[in-house]
């Protein structure tokens, strides 16, 4: 196995948009190789729409950039400074807001050593891009020494755009699949415990949804999907909705006659989600734009068979004999996974899978891959 080494000092700037818990325990991976230093610049602290609690990472330099934010938007002057920098590579994330923008046109005009890295690609975006969002999107993708982009969906993507497979690196962007795992037994005998929590029956078949309640992630369509099941078909079946969002009263209103069918838990901590894994039986996303959806990943670790849809990027590379891929919007599809994986023995076979699935998709590949990508940028640096 490869050691996490580099061939003398070797410096990293990162350039992203606000600190995400599962980013920083990537970088701190990141960090561990030795004669390699990681300094994140940060574009702004948070999203409105974002709850995560973040805390400083661990050998890892972490700098706030100042600047003007509006909604997801970012811009800080001071971004102008970054080539008279001195690292020796500059990883760029996406092209999103117009501080990366600016870092893309500066890094090439001063021919810097630098690496685009995206989260991955809605599967859509494949085929239903404008010709002229095309041109824009090639003008800033090609260009770059190496691409640290994640899942097919994105690979796809970029040879679109003629990049060579021998620039693309899987970043396998991921959870800390260790901290879903661990206790679980403990978890597992809180099981009662956290439904009773929430007002759920022991015996009811819990199908669970986590993220930002919004429009593209497509809760509506997983109410629907519980509302035929059980008015139509007498399914014991309840929905645990857990995250908060700008829709949450209008889906709380839509879910008000179901009598307890649809169960929302707002924004709860990492330690409560995780038990909230374990006393649910199915996990749906039903998202209608996701360029990856790391809640897959988490619900993998928990060891919860998965359904979700066309639209999300994990789609492609984690959900293999563990679960359902449905057509985005297709509520009869949802409801008739739904169906499927009421067998306690089906739900059982696929939740294996998943643990095994996910437990090749973890930080260490992720180290693995870096390592392999500054191997190529430098010809052969890492040993």
């Amino acid at each position: 196995m490869t050691q996490n080494v580099v061939k003398g000092p070797f410096s990293v700037a990162v350039i992203t948009n606000i600190p995400a818990p599962y980013r920083q325990k990537q970088w701190e991976h990141y960090a561990t190789i030795r004669n390699l230093s990681i300094t994140v610049f940060y574009c702004g602290k948070s999203d409105k729409d974002r709850f995560w609690d973040v805390r400083p990472a661990s050998g890892v330099r972490e700098v706030f950039l100042r600047g003007l934010s509006y909604r997801k938007w970012h811009f800080n002057p001071s971004i102008f400074l970054l080539p008279f920098q001195k690292f020796d590579l500059f990883l760029v994330g996406g092209y999103g807001f117009p501080t990366v923008v600016i870092a893309i046109v500066l890094l090439r005009l001063f021919n810097k050593n630098w690496t685009m890295m995206m989260d991955g690609i809605a599967p859509p975006r494949l085929k239903t891009e404008k010709w002229y969002v095309n041109a824009i999107q090639r003008f800033f993708t090609k260009g770059a020494n190496a691409y640290f982009f994640n899942g097919t969906a994105a690979k796809v993507w970029l040879k679109q755009f003629g990049i060579a497979d021998e620039k693309i690196f899987d970043q396998y962007l991921t959870v800390d699949v260790s901290y879903f795992t661990e206790n679980e037994k403990a978890s597992i005998e809180r099981r009662i415990l956290t439904r009773t929590r929430y007002d759920i029956n022991k015996d009811v078949v819990v199908v669970m949804y986590v993220g930002r309640l919004v429009k593209h992630k497509g809760i509506r369509d997983l109410i629907h999907a519980i509302k035929n099941l059980v008015e139509n078909k007498n399914y014991d079946v309840v929905a645990l909705i857990v995250g908060e969002g700008e829709q949450r009263d209008s889906l709380e209103l839509e879910a008000k006659n179901l009598n307890g069918h649809v169960v929302f838990t707002g924004q709860i901590p990492l330690s409560d989600l995780r038990l909230c894994y374990y006393a649910s039986d199915i996990f749906v996303l039903p998202t209608h734009h996701d360029p990856w959806g790391l809640v897959i990943n988490e619900a993998m670790a928990c060891a919860l068979p998965v359904i979700t849809t066309d639209a999300a990027g994990a789609s492609l590379d984690l959900i293999k004999n563990n679960g359902y891929v449905i057509r985005s919007g297709d509520v009869r599809s949802l409801s008739s996974a739904i169906e499927a994986l009421m067998d306690a023995k089906l739900r059982k076979a696929f939740g294996e899978e998943s643990r095994r699935i996910i437990s090749k998709w973890t930080y260490k590949e992720s180290l693995e891959s870096f390592q392999n990508m500054i191997r190529y940028l430098t010809n052969e640096a890492v040993t």
